[in-house]
């Protein structure tokens, strides 16, 4: 986590830049765009822990044997459902990014 300093000294530079016109040296910059660098970062890892598969089934009624089941691939960003019914099929339908039905 950046230390409340490290924020309070970018954002006195970023009001400087901004309100008063004062050019930041090399080395703000590169302060900046390393902090900036490092939320990116952070920010990126909080988002890989949520889900990337969920599931709707009416177990009440038919047990897990009907609904349907979603994965998300975040290597090739396809998603891929799987369709159960009671009657034992499972029918699966996968979309990639380029197909008609892909919703980016």
């Amino acid at each position: 986590m950046v230390a409340p300093r490290v924020l309070k000294r970018l954002n006195k530079l970023r009001n400087s830049l901004e309100h008063d016109f004062v050019s930041p040296s090399r080395d703000e910059v590169e302060d900046f765009i390393d902090v900036a660098s490092l939320f990116i970062e952070l920010s990126n890892g909080l988002f890989r822990m949520y889900a990337w598969q969920f599931a709707v089934y009416d177990k009440q009624t038919y047990g897990d044997k009907n609904g349907f089941q979603v994965n998300l691939n975040r290597d090739d960003n396809s998603m891929e459902v799987n369709m159960y019914k009671t009657n034992g099929k499972v029918t699966t339908y996968v979309v990639r990014p380029g197909e008609h039905e892909y919703i980016p």
